[in-house]
């Protein structure tokens, strides 16, 4: 009977072990994101390593490595990496630890980087990446980055710069509109102008509206006097 009972423990220990290790599908009515972080201003610091502990890229298993972080230079944290912090050491330090250091056959606990992290070599950061890793499925977003600061490396001092999902291609944030400046008041228009006489005419003898002048009227009589003297003769 011992070899059943030793073949369903061996099963019994896959099976916890591919647990373990598998991706769980995420819950009803949200999808998986990328999560990546970039860290600005680490130039500053041009003899200090900014490191970050314990660190994964995995989905699947959750391995425990440590990576140098770049400036400016996303970093990607898979979904089964363990909560990752940030810390400081001197570049000297660094190098030398990374000429001796030899990584350890189990990937998932290496007592080298262990000791490393508890020694008085790194300066444990006062912010850590915030992880983000589902998002609602109608959300267009497909990726977050967050964008974290160094301020000073001992102590260590980091803050937030930003915090942003990455849009689909077609769902880009539209610029926010500029307000409207506000309406100058119009000063009072001039006075209309009063309407001028109009011209005098310079024609002497064109006709008016009015009575006839004597002139006229002495002409007219004369002419009639003309033509009853002709008659008469």
């Amino acid at each position: 009977m011992r070899t059943p009972v030793f073949a369903l423990a061996l099963v019994a220990t896959a099976a916890l072990s591919t647990a373990a290790h598998a991706d769980l599908p995420p819950p009803d009515g949200e999808k998986f994101v990328s999560f990546s972080f970039q860290v600005q201003n680490v130039e500053a610091f041009p003899d200090t390593v900014l490191l970050a502990y314990p660190y994964s890229a995995s989905n699947g298993a959750p391995t425990v490595e440590v990576a140098e972080v770049k400036a400016n230079a996303p970093l990607t944290i898979g979904r089964r990496s363990a909560n990752t912090e940030l810390y400081t050491m001197k570049r000297t330090d660094y190098d030398a630890w990374k000429k001796s250091y030899k990584p350890g056959k189990d990937e998932f606990n290496d007592p080298e980087l262990k000791k490393l992290f508890e020694s008085d070599k790194v300066v444990k950061c006062d912010t850590a990446p915030t992880r983000v890793f589902q998002l609602p499925k109608d959300d267009p977003r497909d990726a977050v980055l967050q964008t974290l600061k160094l301020e000073s490396a001992k102590p260590c001092h980091v803050t937030e710069a930003s915090a942003q999902a990455k849009a689909a291609p077609d769902s880009d944030p539209k610029p926010t509109p500029a307000a409207d400046p506000k309406p100058t008041p119009a000063s009072e228009p001039p006075p209309n102008p009063t309407p001028s006489s109009p011209p005098k005419s310079g024609c002497g003898g064109c006709a008016t509206g009015g009575a006839p002048s004597p002139g006229g009227a002495l002409s007219l009589l004369a002419l009639g006097a003309a033509v009853l003297l002709r008659r008469r003769r």
